[in-house]
């Protein structure tokens, strides 16, 4: 969830790679059509919003559509008020992105609309409209290059194994942001939804390309339904001297 509080200055350069590879994709892939996923957000233990998520197929076939709508209450100013809706055209090969469109209300910045182009060779180019001012940005990632939501898809369909660490990057507000972790463990878990085994993949979350939070290590946690589906069960972020968690409530799943 770091990746919603990002700096909205002039992108910069990115310097050095990922140390470890992006993680390989899982044989028996697909991305599921007519999916729709539903959670709870909590910060402090208290009931603050809800995301959804929902996938479909595109005319041709060529694309499916993944969707996202995020509600979230603020409190005070340790967590910012998010009324955010976010589209991502998805590869059903590789579970990569195309193309996205984000349209996000924050109670601190405003209204932000953002776009990007991806190429297969982790280019990137975006543009993001913030108080009427368009900025575009034209990055170069070192590793495989995916938007906020259709990483939730990407992890999805790859293949995890203990102690092996991966790393990819994150395309959010006009910056590269790296995401490196591990799978740690399985263990049963239970949420709302229903129970069962999850693998935990532990990573930490942090920008790219110069100023004041460069560097910084914003860690993350989540978990994997452990059957063919990889439904994302639950997911943590530290913010500020809470915990903001996500837990999966409701889905419908594709036959």
């Amino acid at each position: 969830m770091a990746l919603l509080w990002a700096d909205l200055g002039l992108a910069q350069s990115i310097v050095g790679g990922c140390e470890a590879p992006s993680p390989a994709l899982r044989k028996k892939h697909r991305v599921d059509v007519n999916e729709k996923l539903e959670y709870q957000l909590k910060f402090l233990g208290m009931n603050r919003g809800k995301a959804f998520f929902q996938t479909r197929k595109t005319k041709g076939g060529f694309w499916v559509k993944s969707k996202g709508k995020l509600k979230l209450d603020g409190f005070f100013h340790w967590l910012d008020a998010i009324d955010g809706r976010m589209v991502s055209f998805l590869n059903p090969k590789n579970s990569k992105p195309g193309r996205m469109y984000n349209h996000i209300y924050a109670g601190n910045s405003g209204e932000v609309r953002e776009s990007a182009v991806f190429s297969a060779d982790h280019h990137v180019s975006g543009t993001l409209i913030y108080k009427g001012r368009k900025r575009p940005a034209t990055l170069q990632g070192t590793s495989e290059v995916v938007d906020a939501l259709s990483a939730l898809y990407y992890l999805r369909h790859r293949k995890f194994k203990a102690q092996k660490k991966f790393c990819f990057e994150v395309y959010h507000r006009r910056r590269l942001w790296r995401v490196e972790g591990q799978m740690s463990h399985k263990e049963n878990i239970s949420v709302q939804a229903g129970k069962g085994d999850a693998i935990v993949l532990k990573a930490t979350v942090r920008r790219l390309g110069g100023g004041k939070s460069q560097g910084q290590r914003h860690p993350v946690k989540l978990w994997l339904s452990h059957d063919r589906h990889r439904l994302p069960l639950k997911f943590e972020a530290p913010i500020g001297f809470g915990d903001l968690r996500a837990e999966l409530v409701g889905y419908n799943l594709s036959p």
